[in-house]
């Protein structure tokens, strides 16, 4: 009944107005779109034109296209608008200017529509984040993909001062998660498992020089045959490696399922005055092909801000962070941990050894700094499936749908003096 009535309504004004007029409204409505859209692509245009001067991609589809584009939208405007109101041109070239403006605005909404779904497939951070936001989601075969890491964190020992029983004990452990958990596609352990590095008091400092590994060397051949054979991500917890100038560093790796190194990162903040190995000068990040980045880090690394701050800048999803921690300052790691999850919206994996070698309590948080999981004191497998889109929600949203440190950041970072380190935030490379 009711639709049967609107089409009478709709029938009666179809009778008593007049064509003319109809026609005459279509025009208006054309002129209104090709005006609203001229204007913003012009605006778009000098809004975005400090990332022109990046590359030439960057100039012609943020500044060159947008601005030509608008250019004509806005002549069509004129020229249409100028023709309507001329009565030298009669009462049939208005007519067809304004159908043309108007065709002209429809195809450019279904343009845009197009454009927008495309960039956004292809490269979510288009728009700066914060603003213009798009939620895109995959749907196969009636379910939502997302770009998911499944991890297992083994919180397990050494066997100490022996290194052949420690590397069989790891593999071991390695060929029992994938026998258990056939889904889980990275494995990380322990801090310096495979150095079999004793407990603090019984450690005699010597061990350091003697454990010493060349990188890459016998060590990491092997480690690179697990991996192939397993088909796992290794993140074989850190190994005492010995420089090319005789220094020793505490190093972490990341072995691809393809049997090739594809990180090594040297601890930046050693455990001084205790731990006696060199710091590293550099961090580092890794790309997992289809899911997302990652960066290394090791113990005493999380107590430094600005290490999870420089590999969430580098385009760090996730932070792996193998701990080897012996005392009862385990509560400040824990605190830690949680802080660099939610203050750069990143996971963070920090997996500690079992007793009787450290005090466990490994844990895996989310990039809003929720607590997803905490060992006790023994071993124990932490197995979880990190949501990197997560990470994208948060940045876009808000952590909670409220804080977004890093949009902010981008905005007028690069205005605030740090005397610290001699110069001022600049935007990360993903913040586009």
């Amino acid at each position: 009944m009711f639709f049967g009535g609107a089409a009478a309504v709709v029938l009666v004004l179809l009778t008593v107005v007049s064509t003319d007029f109809l026609g005459d409204a279509i025009r208006c409505v054309g002129l209104l779109i090709a005006l609203y859209y001229g204007v913003t692509a012009i605006a778009c245009a000098w809004y975005f034109r400090r990332r022109q001067r990046g590359s030439v991609r960057e100039l012609l589809t943020r500044g060159v296209m947008p601005f030509l584009g608008g250019f004509m939208m806005l002549a069509a405007f004129v020229r249409s608008a100028y023709d309507m109101f001329d009565p030298a041109c009669g009462a049939v070239r208005p007519s067809a200017a304004s159908g043309g403006v108007f065709l002209l605005g429809v195809g450019s909404v279904l343009a845009g529509v197009v454009a927008l779904t495309v960039l956004r497939g292809r490269h979510i951070g288009f728009f700066r984040l914060g603003r213009t936001a798009v939620i895109r989601l995959t749907v196969t075969e009636n379910r939502t993909t997302m770009r998911a890491l499944a991890i297992a964190a083994v919180q397990t020992t050494s066997v100490p001062h022996d290194l052949p029983a420690s590397y069989e004990r790891f593999a071991g452990r390695v060929r029992a998660v994938r026998q258990a958990f056939p889904h889980v596609q990275l494995v990380v352990v322990p801090e310096l498992m495979l150095s079999t590095e004793a407990p603090l008091l019984p450690d005699s400092g010597a061990w350091l020089t003697e454990a010493a590994c060349a990188v890459p060397g016998a060590l990491t051949d092997r480690l690179c045959a697990l991996a192939r054979e397993t088909g796992l991500w290794l993140v074989p917890g850190s190994v005492y490696e010995k420089a090319d100038d005789g220094r020793v560093h505490n190093t972490a790796l990341a072995i691809s399922p393809n049997g090739e190194i594809a990180a090594r990162y040297r601890k930046v903040f050693p455990w001084q005055p205790y731990e006696r190995t060199a710091p590293g000068d550099e961090f580092v990040v890794f790309d997992l092909p289809g899911i997302g980045r990652a960066g290394l880090a090791i113990c005493y690394d999380g107590s430094f801000p600005q290490e999870a701050r420089q590999l969430a800048w580098l385009g760090a999803e996730v932070i792996i962070q193998p701990t080897l921690t012996t005392t009862r300052d385990r509560e400040r790691e824990l605190v830690c941990a949680r802080a660099n999850a939610w203050t750069n919206q990143v996971h963070v994996v920090n997996v500690n050894a079992a007793d009787p070698a450290g005090v466990g309590a490994s844990l895996m948080v989310g990039p809003e700094g929720i607590v997803r999981h905490q060992a006790g004191g023994g071993e124990e497998v932490l197995v979880d499936v990190l949501d990197l889109d997560a990470v994208t929600r948060v940045r876009t949203y808000g952590s909670a749908g409220l804080d977004r440190p890093w949009t902010q950041l981008g905005h007028y970072g690069d205005r605030v003096e740090l005397p610290m380190y001699g110069g001022t935030f600049r935007r990360a490379p993903w913040q586009t």
